[in-house]
C-alpha cells in the first residue's frame, strides 16, 4: 500500500516537471526573449501587453506571464 502511494507521488512530480518544461519550450518558441524584450517595455501597460499579444498571436495571459518571467512586469 505504501509503495503504491509513493509511486503515485513520484509519477505526479515527474509529470509536473514535464508539463513545466513543455510550457517553457512553447513560450520560448512563440515569444522569443529578444523580441519580447524589444517590444515590451519595463512596467508595461495593459495596452502594451495587448499589442504584444496580437503581435505574437498568443493569449493575453501567456503574454503577461512571459513578460513577468522576463522582468517586464511586477506582481503588482
Amino acid at each position: 500500500m505504501m509503495r503504491e502511494m509513493v509511486s503515485e507521488d513520484v509519477a505526479a512530480a515527474v509529470t509536473r516537471d514535464i508539463e513545466g518544461e513543455a510550457h517553457s519550450f512553447a513560450a520560448n518558441l512563440l515569444m522569443p526573449k529578444r523580441r519580447v524584450l524589444g517590444m515590451v517595455p519595463t512596467h508595461a501597460s495593459v495596452s502594451q501587453i495587448l499589442a504584444a499579444k496580437h503581435y505574437f498571436k498568443v493569449s493575453a495571459m501567456a503574454m503577461a506571464r512571459r513578460a513577468y518571467e522576463l522582468g517586464r512586469l511586477s506582481e503588482w
